[in-house]
């Protein structure tokens, strides 16, 4: 388990990466905090967790989404209509499947999870970010 937390307000362009902050926990060996994110480094099945509280300057749609390796996972994908002065909070759960490498295909591990600003248009500020990462099976 590895859990992230960022309180400090950050401005991210459209397609940029939302800074997922500093561990606040850690538990075993299949997760640890790397760079903006968590790497997941033993296959299995994670529950993955992302809360993310902003807004759009001037108001308009903030979207985010959690990337699996610079991809986004298509079903934690999340959108608020924000007004320039009234932050919305968005969570997203989920499961992933990790597997493990092989002698075809050596890079499922690690695997990176980071959280993106996944708007082309808007930019967001973000006042509040959780990831959170837990390995079950």
């Amino acid at each position: 388990m590895t859990i992230l937390s960022n309180v400090s307000s950050q401005i991210v362009a459209p397609a940029g990466v939302i800074n997922a902050g500093s561990v606040v926990a850690q538990k075993g060996c299949a997760t640890q905090a790397s760079g903006n994110g968590i790497a997941i480094n033993k296959a299995g099945i994670y529950d993955v967790t992302a809360t993310v509280v902003g807004l759009v300057a001037g108001g308009g749609i903030m979207e985010f989404s959690v990337m699996e390796n610079g991809t986004a996972i298509g079903y934690l994908i999340g959108q608020a209509y924000t007004n320039a002065d009234e932050p919305q909070t968005i969570t997203l759960s989920g499961h992933i499947v990790v597997n493990p490498n092989c002698c075809a295909i050596t890079t499922n591990l690690p695997t990176i999870i980071t959280l993106q600003n996944t708007s082309t248009t808007t930019t967001a500020v973000i006042s509040n970010v959780v990831l959170d990462i837990t390995k079950i099976c």
